[in-house]
């Protein structure tokens, strides 16, 4: 019986000096781990960071385009908007909306000079203004005057922008000079 006890503890000794000296990477946590952006299921929002953008039901996605000259003009999707100034462009330009409803709410926003095919990223001399409608959210908004406009980067915000929120209206204005994708949303901690 004593022989059998010895024999056991040996393998385990060689077991752990085995182990001991084994390159597999440690099991524990060396540094912070930074969760992607995911759906919030308490507000029913889109948790980016401090950040939750607005969602909304279904999965849609809706395409304006219209050629605006240096008179400026506007391209629309109901209480959403996009107004352009006079004086914004020099030449006939093709502007894009692009409004997302899925993950989050969401405009996207180009331009291209049609005389000289030239990208328009940037307006320097004007504004654009910039209206997102949240009535069809489905996030719970606790209240909408602390509601803001997020410049997105692929679900990453990038940057806040000041927005005047419309409550009865359930949409939020802002001023844009250069174009990408803008989503309405809140902090997170003004969501519960």
């Amino acid at each position: 019986m004593r022989q059998r006890w010895l024999s056991l503890v040996a393998v385990m000794a060689g077991v752990a000096l085995a182990s001991a000296g084994c390159d597999r990477p440690s099991s524990s946590i060396t540094g912070p781990t930074v969760a992607g952006p995911q759906l919030d299921y308490v507000t029913g929002g889109y948790t980016t960071g401090d950040v939750i953008l607005l969602t909304a039901s279904g999965n849609a996605t809706q395409t304006r385009s219209a050629v605006i000259g240096i008179y400026g003009g506007k391209i629309n999707f109901g209480a959403t908007s996009l107004v352009v100034p006079a004086g914004a462009v020099k030449h006939p330009t093709r502007f894009t909306f692009v409004l997302h409803s899925q993950p989050y709410i969401s405009a996207e926003l180009s331009a291209t000079d049609t005389v000289t095919k030239a990208v328009v990223e940037r307006f320097d001399s004007v504004a654009l203004t910039l209206t997102l409608s949240y009535a069809g959210s489905k996030t719970a908004v606790p209240d909408p005057t602390k509601l803001r406009i997020y410049y997105v980067i692929e679900g990453v915000v990038k940057e806040t922008l000041p927005a005047n929120a419309d409550v009865k209206g359930k949409k939020l204005i802002t001023q844009v000079k250069h174009f990408s994708e803008y989503s309405p949303g809140l902090d997170a901690l003004d969501a519960r």
